[in-house]
């Protein structure tokens, strides 16, 4: 038969416990111990941690409008994390035998704010660490900002030294075609269209280089796009086009009129503020293209305001440069018309007067790299050292005790719950009735001290005693009107009691004044005659075989109205004894002597003398030890009982730990 599903409430799982409390005490001592043991064993670490900000944004000039531009944070993370910079951490502190077990850097959500977290053997190894990685990066980032003004620097030392060189040129060969030519001074109409068509050359360069700027900063864009997992944003439809084409022929306009006119003429200022007009219109349209097309995170956002500017911004140059580039083919061509000597020394006045100021333009550009370099700072700084720690991280002994304790906990009830699982014993009266479907007639308190039915110091209002009146009335009930005169006791297996309670019941009975005989039926290990301290040399056996009367065999016990029927001689045949017919002869007899007779039988599974006897007598009773009598063994004896036609009446709960249930009442009260 397959085991029972049995479905738990929280109150079974309450007994559970109580029951298995010793598996949930040891598995808690010894998981603590194995903690103790654990934390006592560990080498302690001291953590502690230093704080750095990193400042990822710069500020970078682009046309009419000033960009921020911010830095890859992340890519900074993966620079403190590296173990080049722990190397020069390391050899700022000067100590090679520094102890790291553990470090760590984290960003603080959202900030650029970086958490070095080392973990040493000694606390202020940990502390110095920390400390020293905080310099090495904010040092290290010093030195990547004065390297890129290093750099910059000599790339303008080169271009000054070229310049320089084409500065001399330019002068020798204007000096040199003075002298030779005897010219000194230009024709003032000559002088005048050159000086418009170096201005519109100047301007065109300084445009184009403009524009080869802002062209950079929206690559530098699109790289923080591919950051981002973004998608990279080109700006172009058929309004910012016909918008652009707009602005070419207002900025044309504007150059023909300078070429007479003022900037502060109100024509030159009605043309600006058109301009400006279409500008704004221009970066309205970018930024309603950028916004149909954005990611919707706060950086995309960002790098979608600063591309609207910069794309505007290309726009106008583009514009300007048109309109330049419009200018100078219409001016050009007049120089033409001009006498060559004049024309030539123009041009030779010309690329000295450019080259002067390339040369002038880049001393000053020079000067500035250097005093950047001079006042170079870092872009980040500890806002937060690291301080050294008292106490150990590792390992934590009050951590480790509760979680022991909480483990130790989980493991001893999941053991008390499989345990019990696993535990086929009957646990109380209540599980007894479920397991064999049957009434549980009485339930008989485990009792430690003596016997105090059989000792004879019966206290009629003990518990062991109220509980065998009850078993009595229990039987009464159970008849229904009809009188039991003969009943069997027996048991599944040996050892649960059958023959104590058999006794107890029939001495509880001769007490209340009934007249009642007892028969030793278990003719392998008889005990009823050590009860009652009688002899056991006639019998049952010797009834039954005719080598004795029953008047014999019939002894009077201590107890008025109880008769003793022994085992008498240990027979070689006992079935063939039982099953012989002067058996149920014997029991119709003492049915007419006595109110009562009960029947003390060996286990059902032991022998097959309980089913014989069974099938003779009026009921059986099935006496079951709570937590000792096996579930499988007591549906067994029932089943067995009942293929023998008996009649069980029920079965009796033996050696229950009432504890707070058991009652005593007190004569009086």
């Amino acid at each position: 038969m397959g085991r029972e599903q049995r479905e738990f409430d929280l109150q079974e799982y309450v007994g559970i416990l109580l029951r298995r409390k010793w598996w949930v005490i040891l598995s808690c001592f010894a998981v603590l111990i194995g903690s103790a043991i654990y934390t006592v064993t560990r080498t302690p670490l001291f953590e502690t941690s230093a704080q750095v900000l990193y400042n990822p944004y710069s500020i970078i000039q682009t046309g009419a409008s000033p960009v921020v531009q911010q830095g890859d944070v992340e890519t900074q993370l993966e620079v403190l994390r590296s173990d080049r910079l722990l190397a020069k951490a390391l050899e700022l502190m000067k100590n090679p035998r520094v102890s790291i077990d553990q470090r760590k850097v984290e960003r603080r959500r959202d900030t650029s704010i970086f958490i070095i977290n080392v973990r040493s053997r000694r606390p202020q190894d940990a502390m110095n660490v920390a400390n020293a990685l905080g310099d090495a990066y904010i040092q290290q980032t010093l030195d990547d900002a004065r390297n890129t003004s290093e750099q910059g620097l000599k790339y303008v030392d080169e271009q000054v030294r070229v310049a320089g060189a084409e500065l001399d040129g330019a002068e020798t060969a204007l000096r040199e075609w003075k002298e030779t030519q005897g010219i000194v001074e230009l024709d003032p109409a000559v002088s005048a269209q050159v000086a418009r068509v170096e201005d519109l050359e100047t301007q065109l360069k300084n445009s184009r280089g403009e524009n080869a700027t802002l062209l950079t900063r929206l690559r530098e864009i699109n790289r923080q796009r591919r950051g981002l997992a973004a998608t990279t944003t080109k700006v172009s439809n058929p309004t910012v086009e016909a918008l652009k084409g707009a602005l070419v022929q207002l900025e044309t306009q504007r150059l023909g009129l300078l070429s007479t006119l003022t900037e502060r003429d109100p024509e030159v200022l009605d043309l600006d503020a058109k301009a400006a007009n279409l500008r704004t219109r221009i970066r309205e349209e970018v930024s309603r293209i950028l916004a149909g097309q954005s990611g919707g995170s706060p950086e995309s956002l960002a790098l979608d305001a600063q591309q609207a500017a910069v794309e505007t911004d290309v726009a106008v140059q583009h514009a300007k440069e048109a309109a330049l580039q419009a200018r100078l083919n219409l001016e050009r061509p007049r120089l033409d018309t001009m006498p060559g000597k004049q024309v030539e020394y123009s041009r030779l006045q010309r690329r000295y007067k450019v080259a002067e100021d390339s040369y002038t333009q880049l001393l000053g550009k020079q000067q500035e790299l250097r005093i950047e370099r001079a006042t170079q700072v870092a872009k980040a700084m500890i806002i937060s050292p690291a301080t050294e720690p008292r106490f150990p991280v590792f390992p934590n002994p009050r951590n480790n005790l509760i979680t022991a304790l909480i483990v130790g906990l989980l493991v001893g009830i999941a053991l008390a719950v499989l345990v019990d699982y696993l535990d086929d014993t009957l646990r109380d009266a209540a599980d007894a009735e479920r397991t064999l479907e049957m009434p549980a007639l009485g339930v008989i308190p485990v009792w430690y001290d003596e016997d105090p039915v059989l000792s004879g110091s019966f206290d009629e209002f003990s518990s062991y005693v109220e509980a065998f009146r009850t078993l009595r009335a229990g039987i009464r009930l159970t008849a229904s009107g009809e009188r039991l005169h003969t009943i069997l006791v027996t048991s599944p297996s040996e050892g649960e009691g059958s023959s104590t309670v058999a006794a107890d019941l029939v001495l509880t009975a001769a007490y209340a004044g009934s007249k009642v005989i007892i028969i030793d039926a278990d003719l392998r290990r008889p005990q009823l005659h050590e009860f009652f301290k009688l002899p056991l040399e006639v019998g049952l056996t010797n009834v039954v075989t005719g080598t004795a009367s029953l008047d014999e065999a019939l002894l009077s016990a201590s107890q008025k109205g109880l008769q003793v029927i022994p085992c008498g001689p240990l027979p070689q045949n006992a079935v063939e004894l039982l099953e012989s017919d002067a058996m149920p002869q014997l029991l119709e007899t003492l049915s007419q002597r006595a109110d009562l007779v009960i029947v003390d039988a060996p286990p059902v599974l032991a022998v097959a003398d309980a089913r014989i006897l069974a099938s003779l007598v009026d009921a059986t009773l099935l006496v079951v030890e709570v937590n000792g009598t096996r579930r499988s063994e007591a549906r067994m004896a029932k089943e067995f009982l009942r293929r023998s036609n008996a009649r069980v009446v029920g079965m009796v709960a033996n050696r229950v730990r009432t504890g707070a249930a058991a009652y005593h009442y007190v004569q009086g009260e």
